[in-house]
């Protein structure tokens, strides 16, 4: 005999991408926020991830993430030269879901730039280059 179980709903998860100032080591930084929602997404020991996968086995992974306090959303921040790719997310031990379709620079939100503080830091390919030196 099998149980009937009730009809679950799938999350259906949205990705918005848009440039952010964050101050990070008391700077103003330019970076990019993805914000992944549609699910929950738990507190755990390990961090939540979101990577933009680039070819099979090439992927950009976010400089940190967080899970919202509400636990509604991951929230990863970017670079803001992000490639194009497919919108992988999860936590560090494991991958929860692929968003359909790809994933393009241009649906990010920009700011603009004449309006930004002339003293940011625009985290880019040159700055991490930079910083790991």
């Amino acid at each position: 005999m099998t149980n009937k179980i009730p009809f679950r709903k799938t999350p259906q998860y949205n990705a918005q991408a848009k440039e952010v100032v964050r101050v990070l080591n008391e700077r103003p930084h330019l970076l990019v926020r993805i914000i992944i929602d549609g699910n929950h997404f738990p507190f755990r020991s390990v961090d939540p991830l979101i990577r933009i996968a680039t070819s099979n086995e090439k992927h950009v992974t976010n400089l940190f993430a967080e899970v919202a306090p509400d636990n509604s959303k991951i929230i990863g921040y970017f670079p803001v030269t992000i490639p194009n790719g497919i919108i992988e997310f999860g936590y560090e031990d494991e991958l929860w879901d692929t968003l359909p379709g790809g994933f393009s620079p241009e649906s990010v939100v920009r700011l603009d730039r004449k309006r930004l503080p002339n003293d940011i830091v625009i985290v880019d390919n040159e700055f991490l280059l930079h910083r790991k030196k």
